[in-house]
């Protein structure tokens, strides 16, 4: 049983890995902000809410030392978490750019510092043909 973070865990491409994830006897942490863009996510995980797999933690790809908390003894990170919308980033560039560009950026220097060899920026197409890890 192998460790993972899934940044954007909640939504609803993070949301069926995590669901594959844990059906293949791993324990997964989903790393969401939860944006009020994008509501409804928890329905997307609240399956899992109790399961001894799985722990969830409400927090922004921005918040670097949470993430860095977050990372901590994790073998493998699947990051998704992405700030949604044409209009909204219209409307909000400078913010849709920061939580795309420095989230990624915070995902790869928060896996570096914990030593982490694996990270995963998309899903794949057919989560059924994932490999057990």
């Amino acid at each position: 049983m192998a460790k993972m973070l899934v940044t954007g865990g909640a939504g609803f491409i993070g949301s069926h890995l995590v669901d594959r994830l844990i059906e293949m006897h791993n324990h997964v942490i989903v790393y969401d902000n939860f944006n009020k863009y994008y509501p409804g996510k928890e329905c997307n995980i609240k399956s899992h809410f109790g399961n001894p797999n799985f722990k969830l933690i409400r927090g922004d790809m921005l918040d670097y030392d949470m993430l860095c908390k977050a990372m901590k003894k994790v073998e493998i990170v699947f990051h998704l978490a992405a700030q949604a919308g044409v209009r909204y980033s219209l409307e909000k560039p400078v913010e849709t750019n920061n939580v795309n560009t420095i989230g990624t950026l915070n995902v790869l220097n928060a896996a570096k510092e914990n030593h982490l060899e694996k990270i995963i920026l998309h899903a794949c197409k057919n989560l059924r043909s994932l490999p057990l890890i």
